[in-house]
């Protein structure tokens, strides 16, 4: 058949798709993909567990908030808020509280009014906040002590300082005290003279300690080959002291050192001796020579001493 005359229609071709038509496509596409991220949600940390501890309360309350401001098509009414804020509560300090409230929403009772999310956290506050929070706040921070970082010890005192009501001139010595006296000194006794704010004493603490801290792990190998050279020189002396009369003519028939067991030399010419360093180790004697030193060593007993290590010679096959 002819080309004029197929009747088999062809497919239109995509170029052919009318401006509206490709603007409706496009659109969709999009909206599709922002009710995907909608729906997904943005990445945020879930709040850490409350078990009770009273002055984790606003931070807990904070991090509640923060997640479901973040997920708000996921947490779109009450019931729902109320269940994720309970869910985070654990612990005895917290089990009969939750009892409580968890049965306004299972268990609801006639005519009362229904439990909303910021009836939830008023009744959370009235329970677990302190009655009088800059008292409290001001007792802690007064207790508070650099005990592992100073970085820490900055972020805790942070928090409480702003719960205080104290001024910096205030904070600043409260701040120095709970120091350990070393880095308060080293702050004081710095060129640029002492900080001049409650900031600078933060930077000051966190920047000397971790300068103490990158010191104290450069040094600690060189403290460890200190402490084994001590060891060895402890163990060598110990060896000497306490070999038995049998172990001593025993390593006088090897030709052991009494020192370091070391077949090749006498304990008075042992290489670990004065510094407990191994020096370099002398040129080996020729058979005559060995000779004549063994024959030296032996004169130098007396006449029993000689006969024994004799003996001990033959015995051995020398």
């Amino acid at each position: 058949m002819s080309e004029t005359g197929s009747s088999t229609p062809k497919p239109k071709p995509r170029g052919d798709l009318t401006q509206t038509q490709m603007m409706i496509e496009i659109s969709t596409a999009v909206l599709e993909e922002m009710e995907k991220k909608k729906n997904k949600g943005s990445k945020v940390a879930t709040p850490d567990p409350f078990e009770g501890d009273r002055k984790d309360t606003k931070r807990f309350l904070m991090e509640v908030e923060i997640y479901l401001r973040m997920h708000p098509t996921k947490y779109d009414n009450d019931e729902k808020k109320c269940l994720f804020l309970l869910s985070y509560l654990r612990g005895k300090g917290t089990e009969s509280w939750k009892k409580g409230q968890s049965a306004k929403i299972f268990e609801p009772k006639s005519g009362v009014t229904p439990l909303t999310f910021q009836g939830l956290k008023d009744e959370f506050k009235k329970h677990y906040l302190p009655a009088d929070i800059q008292a409290e706040a001001q007792i802690r921070i007064e207790e508070a002590k650099m005990t592992d970082r100073a970085d820490n010890y900055v972020n805790d005192f942070r928090v409480m300082a702003d719960e205080s009501g104290y001024d910096d001139q205030a904070l600043i010595h409260i701040f120095r005290k709970g120091l350990p006296n070393s880095l308060s000194v080293k702050i004081l006794n710095q060129p640029q003279g002492r900080p001049a704010d409650l900031e600078g004493w933060y930077e000051a603490a966190i920047r000397y300690d971790e300068q103490y801290k990158y010191y104290e792990a450069v040094q600690k190998p060189k403290r460890f080959r200190i402490v084994d050279d001590k060891k060895k020189k402890v163990s060598i002396n110990r060896m000497t002291n306490q070999l038995s009369e049998e172990e001593r003519k025993k390593y006088m028939a090897d030709g052991r050192c009494f020192r370091c067991a070391k077949q090749g030399h006498m304990s008075r010419d042992c290489p670990t001796k004065q510094s407990g360093e191994v020096r370099e180790e002398k040129k080996k004697l020729s058979a005559r020579e060995a000779y004549a030193k063994i024959r030296a060593i032996v004169r130098d007993q007396d006449t029993e001493k000689q006969t024994e290590i004799l003996d001990i010679m033959e015995a051995e096959g020398f």
